[in-house]
């Protein structure tokens, strides 16, 4: 749940970015949302990093044989290698690189930030299904990830710009229109 939830802030801010961008939402997004859009990024990563954490900690403490050997086969071979990474990739660096106002207000630097959120989790997805497949591997990816990712990607693309091509993108008769897009941070 946590990691989705940061990769689908992390794609927000994307898309987000993408529409301002093209003028199609530069009128109604201003600095004030992506810097909200920032916030709700690093919150996530966050949240996902304290339940990530806490899961190792119970399970490894409890010390039960069904449990722990999940863990010791992704601390073990090539597979340690790509825990670290996703310890530093999907934790320390976001956390320090997210946490300054100016990264998060400025809109080439927040894209920075999705990119390698959504990178690193699609690297924690790799890391939570791939070990289980192929016994005590390396941690290397596969092609048929790689073609996955992009076929699926691609579809989910496609659709979101057919849905997006077929209704305003501002909500013409919100009463709080005016209100929202006058939104400032303090």
């Amino acid at each position: 749940f946590a990691g989705s939830v940061v990769g689908g802030f992390a794609a927000l801010a994307l898309l987000a970015l993408a529409l301002t961008r093209s003028g199609f939402l530069r009128q109604a997004v201003t600095a004030d949302h992506f810097h909200d859009l920032g916030k709700l990024l690093f919150t996530f990563m966050v949240f996902w990093s304290y339940i990530a954490f806490c899961q190792f900690f119970l399970i490894w403490y409890a010390n039960i044989p069904e449990e722990t050997g999940w863990f010791l086969h992704r601390l073990d071979g090539g597979w340690r290698s790509m825990t670290l990474l996703l310890v530093f990739g999907h934790f320390v660096v976001p956390f320090f690189f997210l946490m300054p106002r100016t990264i998060k207000r400025r809109r080439p630097l927040l894209m920075v930030g999705a990119v390698w959120m959504l990178l690193v989790h699609f690297l924690d997805l790799h890391w939570l299904i791939i070990p289980a497949m192929s016994g005590a591997g390396s941690g290397r990816f596969l092609l048929l990830e790689l073609t996955a990712l992009v076929g699926i990607g691609g579809v989910a693309l496609a659709v979101v710009g057919w849905l997006l091509a077929g209704a305003p993108l501002v909500p013409l008769r919100d009463p709080r229109l005016l209100e929202s897009m006058a939104f400032e941070n303090s």
